[in-house]
């Protein structure tokens, strides 16, 4: 399975849960996760692309 594909898995399952998160006003450490991981990602595009 590509980095592209993993991504966009990725991706989407982040926005199908975050609705979620968006409801707790407190920081959850699984939302944390996800901003991390969502970071992560974003920093693996940007090497790939330059």
């Amino acid at each position: 399975m590509s980095i592209w594909k993993y991504r966009e898995n990725a991706v989407m399952s982040i926005e199908r849960v975050k609705p979620h998160f968006t409801e707790t006003p407190h920081s959850s450490p699984l939302k944390l996760g996800f901003l991390l991981s969502g970071r992560f990602l974003q920093n693996i595009d940007d090497r790939i692309k330059a």
